[in-house]
C-alpha cells in the first residue's frame, strides 16, 4: 500500500476503521509511501467496539505508525518497521490488551513505542511489549506520557521485559539503547536483552519447543498453527510433534507430522487441545531459517485467544527445555 493520501474521509491512511471491527487479521502487507497519518489506523471512538485484532508480518519502509485508539485484545507481532515517519506504534488512549512482540522498530523519527492519551483520556492498560527489536529511534524506543497508563488492579504495570535496545548494557537511563521515557514509574523494562533477537547467528538451533503450556480452566478447544516458509528459493522440511500431558507423569504423544514447505509459502494447521490439562508442540525445521511458526488458541465458537500465543521468536532450543522424545 503506498501513498493513500488523496482528498476524501480517513485520507492519508493505509487501513483505517472507527467503526466496529472484530476479529480482524492483517497479514503479509506492504506499506511505503508515505501515509501522512497512519500505514494501519484503528481509531475506535468508544472502548470495546475494536477488538480481537491481530497486525502480523507486515514490512512498513519509511511510512507511518500502527496507531490504536480505543481498542481491546490487540495483537502486534513479527512486522517490520523501518524509518517510520512519526511513531512507530501509537497508542493513542483507552486501548486495553495490547501485544506487541518480536517486532523490527528500527530508526523512527520519533518513538518506537508511544503510549499515550492524545484521541482519548481514558487510561490505556494491560500492555505487554516483548521480544522486540527497537533501535536508533530519535527521540526514545518507549515513551509513556504522564497520566497515560493505568496500573489499578487487576490492571498490571506494563511488561516491557526482555527487549533488544539497541545495546547490550540495556535502554537508557540504565544503559546506552534508545531510552525510556517512564514519568509515572508504570513499566517494567528488567531484564532486558544483551542481543538482538533477529540476528539469525543467536539462534541456537532448528529444533524448537513451545514448552509446556496449561489451559488451567480456559475455552480454548483447538490451537491453530501457521507455519511461513519466508525464504524465496528453499523448500523447508518440517517435522512436528504433540504431546499432552496431566499434572504429573510422562508426555503422551497424539501429533507427528513429517512435511515439506515451498519456498513463499504459507499453511496452516488446526489441532484439538480441548481435553488436555497441559500440551506442548515441538518444530523440527531443516534447510532454511527463515521459518516462522504462530500459534494461537481459538474457542469453541471459533474465535481466536491471541493473549496465550506463541511465536517463533518464543520458542526455546529444546536441549535447554525438554528432552527430545
Amino acid at each position: 500500500m503506498q501513498s493513500n493520501n488523496q482528498p476524501g474521509a480517513a485520507t492519508g491512511n493505509g487501513i483505517y476503521t472507527d467503526q466496529a471491527s472484530v476479529n480482524v487479521f492483517i497479514d503479509n502487507n506492504k506499506f511505503q509511501g508515505t501515509h501522512s497519518n497512519a500505514s494501519i489506523n484503528f481509531a475506535g471512538l468508544t472502548p470495546g467496539v475494536q477488538q480481537d485484532i491481530i497486525i502480523a508480518n507486515n514490512l512498513m519502509v519509511q511510512d507511518n505508525s500502527i496507531a490504536l485508539t480505543n481498542t481491546t485484545n490487540v495483537k502486534i507481532t513479527n512486522n517490520t518497521m523501518l524509518n517510520t515517519q512519526g511513531s512507530s506504534i501509537f497508542i493513542a488512549g483507552g486501548s486495553d490488551r495490547t501485544e506487541i512482540e518480536s517486532n523490527i522498530l528500527h530508526n523512527s523519527i520519533s518513538n518506537g513505542i508511544s503510549v499515550n492519551n492524545i484521541f482519548d483520556p481514558d487510561d490505556n492498560t494491560n500492555i505487554r511489549a516483548k521480544l522486540n527489536s527497537i533501535q536508533g529511534n530519535v527521540v526514545a524506543g518507549l515513551n509513556i506520557s504522564a497520566g497515560s497508563y493505568g496500573t489499578t488492579p487487576p490492571d498490571r504495570r506494563l511488561d516491557a521485559t526482555n527487549n533488544w535496545w539497541g545495546s547490550a548494557s540495556g535502554p537508557a537511563p540504565i544503559g546506552t539503547g534508545d531510552t525510556v521515557i517512564d514519568p509515572d514509574a508504570v513499566a517494567e523494562i528488567t531484564p532486558f536483552l544483551t542481543a538482538d533477537p533477529t540476528d539469525q547467528q543467536t539462534i541456537p538451533g532448528n529444533m524448537l519447543s513451545t514448552g509446556p503450556i496449561q489451559r488451567n480452566g480456559s475455552n480454548v478447544q483447538t490451537i491453530i498453527v501457521d507455519i511461513l516458509n519466508n525464504d524465496p528459493l528453499t523448500v523447508a522440511a518440517i517435522e512436528i510433534r504433540g504431546f499432552f500431558m496431566g499434572t504429573a507423569g510422562p508426555k503422551t504423544p497424539y501429533v507427528h507430522e513429517i512435511f515439506n514447505l515451498d519456498p513463499s509459502t504459507k499453511i496452516q494447521k488446526i489441532y484439538f487441545v480441548s481435553d488436555f490439562e497441559e500440551y506442548e508442540f515441538q518444530f523440527d525445521i531443516i534447510d532454511t531459517d527463515a521459518v516462522h511458526i504462530s500459534v494461537w488458541p481459538r474457542d469453541i465458537s471459533g474465535n481466536l485467544l491471541p493473549t496465550q500465543r506463541i511465536l517463533t521468536s518464543e520458542l526455546q532450543p529444546i536441549s535447554s527445555l525438554t528432552p527430545i522424545v
